[in-house]
C-alpha cells in the first residue's frame, strides 16, 4: 500500500539557487524530473543566461521547451 506523508521521500539535487518550476514526465520507458531554477539552467539542459522561468515537455515530440527571463 501507498504512504501518503507530508515529508519528501527526496530532494532535487544540482541547482545552486531557488526552483521555479518542475515538470514530470515519461518517454523511451524511463521517468524524468526537469526542474527550472533561478541559477539559469534547467536541469537536465544549460545554456539560459537568466532565471529559468517555466519548463514543459511536448506531449508527443522528444521536445523539452524552457522559457526564461532572458526571453529565450
Amino acid at each position: 500500500m501507498e504512504s501518503r506523508s507530508p515529508n519528501p521521500t527526496s530532494t532535487p539535487e544540482g541547482h545552486s539557487k531557488g526552483l521555479n518550476c518542475v515538470v514530470y514526465f515519461t518517454g523511451s520507458n524511463k521517468q524524468y524530473l526537469i526542474a527550472g531554477s533561478d541559477d539559469q539552467t534547467a536541469k537536465t539542459l544549460e545554456g539560459h543566461t537568466h532565471n529559468v522561468a517555466a519548463v514543459c515537455v511536448h506531449p508527443e515530440l522528444p521536445m523539452i521547451i524552457t522559457g526564461s527571463e532572458d526571453r529565450t
